[in-house]
């Protein structure tokens, strides 16, 4: 019998040991015991650091769901403020017979080559321009255009308001595009004895778009309010009437 740090051997077996207060038949069995020991302090390790991995992954989730949701949100709201930026779905609908001429409106604007040469308070005989524009005002935040052609005045003119005729009207240049809109709230066309045609159109574009089209070839199409589709070309015009439209040619 030997006794080794507090552990009694007889013939090669520990027989006691003090610090674990535990009885072992041999040196075998107590070293499988220690293995033993040892794998489940490598478990119980694991499963200690198992909560804080989990943690990590859910929070991932969380965070990358949390991202994904604002960023839907972000696009729809985009979508939405286009949509109605593009189709004025934000505008208040204004029912054309509660619009109401006043009796303000602005002096004429003498226009030659694009240009404001001169202006008066009332419609005068001059022959030195190309049209006149002046802004008749309304009940809501409509401004109404009239217009007058120099090489096609009218004797008597009755301003009034008309409908809407046209749905679409583009412009077609140069490969290139253009929607023209005659019914926007600062200047909208649509009123009786109005004539539109080359002169006009070319003011339109210029304002609008800064596009020329003197001595440029070009299609202009108009759909109007029967889905009627019409090329109006240079040497034609369109008047407005109380209840109807007319395209005279001057040729």
């Amino acid at each position: 019998m030997t006794e080794n740090n507090n552990m009694i051997y007889l013939n090669g077996k520990i027989m006691y040991d003090d610090d674990e207060n535990t009885s072992y038949k041999n040196k075998e069995e107590y070293e499988e015991v220690e293995s033993n020991n040892e794998e489940l302090e490598s478990n119980d390790n694991e499963e200690r650091l198992t909560p804080t991995s989990s943690y990590y992954t859910d929070n991932s989730i969380f965070s990358f769901m949390f991202y994904f949701f604002f960023r839907v949100i972000a696009i729809y709201t985009n979508i939405e403020l286009y949509l109605k930026d593009k189709f004025n779905l934000n505008k208040k609908v204004i029912r054309l017979e509660d619009i109401k001429l006043t009796k303000e409106k602005s002096e004429y604007n003498y226009y030659a080559n694009n240009k404001i040469i001169a202006t008066s308070k009332t419609l005068t005989n001059r022959k030195n321009y190309d049209f006149a524009l002046s802004t008749h005002y309304t009940n809501v935040d409509i401004n109404y255009i009239e217009t007058i052609l120099c090489h096609n005045k009218i004797k008597k003119r009755n301003v009034d308001i008309c409908p809407k005729y046209f749905m679409s009207i583009y412009f077609s240049i140069n490969e290139n595009d253009y929607e023209i809109k005659l019914d926007e709230d600062n200047m909208n066309f649509y009123l009786t004895n109005n004539i539109l045609d080359y002169t006009i159109i070319n003011f339109i574009m210029l304002d609008k778009y800064n596009v020329n089209i003197s001595n440029v070839p070009y299609n202009l199409i108009m759909i109007d309010d029967n889905s009627n589709v019409m090329e109006l070309k240079e040497t034609e015009f369109i008047r407005f009437y109380k209840n109807r439209y007319t395209i005279g040619n001057y040729d």
